[in-house]
């Protein structure tokens, strides 16, 4: 069960949040990578449009996103895949990122509650990234973040991610971007 946490953890893991949204605003991926967990998952689900067909059926988000083997996540990531991907972005090799992206992310309504593992917290917050490249290519991703923070030494690192995108169909021509 979660339970409530300090005025003051809240500001540090508040604080934690913004200060990866900086990192990777301002390409600091090394800073980002090292922030995350060796055992890190970071998954973003994909998202249908699901009509309840009557009144009693539910209308949890949950059912809206992909969740078995035979769903297609849009990114499910570990440690060693989000750095496969952050040498891609930053070699030779991502034309889809000729030029860089200018991104500006914002982090809100950030809630933390104890996690049931002792040195973890569960974070939920909700984020609005911007993405400019070229001269008039933009793209918006909106949603929600559902992440365990767990404690290393004076700080924490993120051992788990899962990113609800509110858009079903996304128009961006690629995903190249970390929520």
């Amino acid at each position: 069960m979660m339970s409530a946490v300090t005025m003051e953890e809240h500001f540090y893991i508040e604080q934690a949040l913004y200060q990866e949204a900086r990192w990777l605003d301002k390409r600091n991926f090394q800073q980002w990578l090292d922030w995350l967990a060796d055992d890190v998952a970071y998954c973003v689900p994909s998202r249908f449009d699901r009509k309840p067909q009557g009144r009693n059926e539910s209308w949890k988000i949950d059912e809206e996103l992909s969740q078995t083997a035979l769903d297609l996540h849009l990114s499910e990531n570990n440690k060693m895949t989000l750095t496969a991907r952050v040498m891609r972005l930053t070699g030779n090799r991502s034309f889809s990122e000729v030029p860089p992206s200018r991104t500006t992310r914002v982090i809100s309504n950030v809630e933390v509650h104890r996690h049931e593992q002792d040195d973890c917290y569960r974070v939920d917050s909700v984020f609005n990234l911007q993405r400019s490249r070229l001269q008039n290519q933009r793209d918006r991703f909106t949603g929600r973040r559902e992440d365990v923070l767990r404690r290393k030494g004076a700080g924490f690192e993120l051992l788990q991610r899962r990113v609800i995108l509110n858009d079903t169909v996304l128009r961006s021509p690629n995903l190249s971007v970390f929520f």
